[in-house]
Formats: structure tokens, C-alpha cells, sequence
């Protein structure tokens, strides 16, 4: 009889124990979703990478005006950004082949997943924004301006893969090559963006369009 109960005990644990499982493999799954797709961005049926970097910009937006609203140094910015940019690299580069097999996608790369587009733009905009920090507090139409530059080169070099950027994204059939080639397009877009501005900030064409 004792034994008997100790089987009956020791099946509803078991029980109990796949029930969690795959309740816990549920929530891994759709938590590995909501952040590969960038809060679901990706799961739009148009332009998934263009809707993914769009959402990006607005939320880099949102936030450096919550950064500069509250005066929150520069250093404390960079942390945040570097910590959010490395670490979705690297939650991107242990999950993305998990994502690909539940898809049951034969492409690493499902167009679905646009963290990686997510993380160019961030990588892009904190490069342009490194040393054009007070440009938002003092002129936030030209900052936009030259914002809404970065993001475009950003999404036609995305598009494009020009040069070994293409080269990468064609070389590299793995997580880390999902992401690579869009770190490139948003260090090259972050630095033209840069170039850009110290060379045009004082253009007539603000004073034109009442920038200035």
C-alpha cells in the first residue's frame, strides 16, 4: 500500500514536472519572439526590416528625450546604450537558431527577426549622437534632420550590401553573421552621418527651411 502511494505520488510529480516544462518552454519561446522580432515588428507582412527600424528610431527618440529631459549624464548614456546594444548581440547569437528551428526555416537569417536591424540603427544614431549630444536640447529639427539621414543610409545599405558588407552577409551563415553585417551598415551610416554634419551644420539650407 505505501509503495503503491509512493507511485502515485511520484507520477503526479512527473506529471506536475512535464506540465512546467512545457509551460516554461511556452514563455522561453515567446519571450525569444518578442525580442528577435523586436517587439513583434517583424511580424509585419510589409517590409518587416524597414518596420523594425523604424520602431528603433522612434524608441532611441523616445528614450534620448527622456535622457536629455532629465539631464541624465553622457557617460550614464553610453552605459545604457552599450549595455543594451551588446547585450542584444549577444541574447541574438545564442537564440537565433532556436528561433530558425521553430519556424522550421531553412534561412538563419527568417525575415521575421529584425533585432539585428534593431541594433544597427542604435549602433548608427549613438555614433551620430556621440559627439552631437546638446544638438537635440538646441535645435531638435536639424538633429531630426540629420537623424532621419542616418536611419535611410542605414536601411539602403541594409538593403543593398554593398562591397563586403555583402561579402559578410553572403560568407557568414550563422547567428553571428545575422547580425554582423547590420553592426557594419550602422557604424558606416553612424560615421557618414557624422562626417555629414561637421561639414554642413552652418548650410544656408537650414537657415532656408527655418532650421537654424
Amino acid at each position: 500500500m505505501h509503495k503503491t502511494i509512493q507511485i502515485i505520488c511520484f507520477l503526479q510529480e512527473l506529471k506536475n514536472y512535464k506540465i512546467t516544462k512545457v509551460f516554461m518552454k511556452k514563455k522561453y519561446s515567446k519571450l525569444n519572439e518578442l525580442i528577435l522580432t523586436f517587439f513583434y515588428c517583424g511580424k509585419s507582412k510589409y517590409a518587416p526590416g524597414t518596420v523594425g527600424s523604424i520602431g528603433a528610431l522612434f524608441l532611441w527618440i523616445w528614450i534620448n528625450d527622456y535622457f536629455s529631459s532629465n539631464s541624465v549624464p553622457t557617460i550614464l548614456q553610453i552605459s545604457f546604450w552599450l549595455l543594451i546594444i551588446i547585450g542584444s548581440c549577444a541574447y541574438s547569437i545564442a537564440n537565433i537558431r532556436h528561433y530558425q528551428i521553430s519556424k522550421n526555416s531553412r534561412d538563419i537569417d527568417h525575415k521575421s527577426i529584425v533585432i539585428d536591424e534593431a541594433v544597427g540603427i542604435f549602433i548608427a544614431l549613438e555614433i551620430f549622437n556621440f559627439t552631437t549630444r546638446d544638438l537635440y536640447i538646441l535645435n531638435q529639427a536639424k538633429f531630426l534632420i540629420y537623424v532621419a539621414f542616418c536611419t535611410i543610409l542605414f536601411r539602403i545599405l541594409d538593403i543593398t550590401k554593398p562591397s563586403f558588407i555583402g561579402t559578410c552577409d553572403r560568407k557568414i551563415k550563422n547567428p553571428f553573421g545575422v547580425m554582423f553585417d547590420d553592426i557594419l551598415c550602422g557604424i558606416i551610416s553612424g560615421i557618414a552621418t557624422l562626417i555629414l554634419y561637421n561639414f554642413t551644420a552652418d548650410s544656408p539650407f537650414f537657415k532656408l527651411i527655418n532650421c537654424e
